[in-house]
């Protein structure tokens, strides 16, 4: 019987080589369906496959050094400070992808604008990895839409992060990530 697809994050050291980056792209696809992006410290790919040792012996085989695998089709978080504390090292880490994953069950179950105000945020910022500036743009207009109406609570300062976004659009510029935490109320 095949092994079922899932999705893992690979991480890997940055290759001081833009070669090696795009020869990641190209033989990733044979894999499955895949997304790579760029952070300041790591290289992430998000793949879509049935054979991720077979993956991962190509990867150590090119010379790449992997930090982390993980599968990321296992439970999420199923509690609001458990998906928060997650998010926020995912954030802090520059794994938007995953930081919005962290969330999304969560927000699923409730449709709060506050947490799809986060969700967006991090998708605003894996769009900016990816070299999209128009969807980052757009995206984070929306977080902004939706966490400018938020209340602070738990540990997250909403109008501090739609304060900051709004500046960053002003400006024409990238946001700098600035999470606006506090202390539990």
């Amino acid at each position: 019987m095949e092994a079922r697809e899932q999705r893992y994050v690979i991480l890997m050291e940055p290759p001081s080589d833009g070669a090696v980056l795009e020869e990641l792209r190209f033989f990733t696809k044979k894999y499955g369906k895949r997304t790579l992006r760029r952070a300041s410290n790591h290289v992430e790919l998000v793949i879509l496959t049935r054979k991720p040792l077979e993956l991962l012996g190509e990867i150590a085989s090119r010379g790449l050094v992997v930090r982390e695998v993980r599968n990321v089709d296992q439970t999420p978080p199923s509690c609001l400070d458990d998906a928060l504390v997650s998010y926020v090292y995912f954030m802090w880490t520059e794994r938007y992808w995953e930081a919005h994953e962290a969330l999304e069950n969560i927000w699923r179950q409730n449709k709060d604008d506050c947490l799809a105000g986060l969700i967006n945020l991090a998708a605003a910022l894996v769009k900016l990895q990816e070299g999209n500036i128009p969807s980052h743009v757009r995206i984070v207009r929306r977080a902004v839409k939706l966490l400018e109406t938020c209340r602070d609570r738990r540990y997250i300062d909403y109008q501090c992060i739609s304060d900051t976004l709004k500046k960053a659009l002003e400006k024409g510029g990238k946001p700098r990530l600035h999470l606006c935490l506090r202390e539990a109320a």
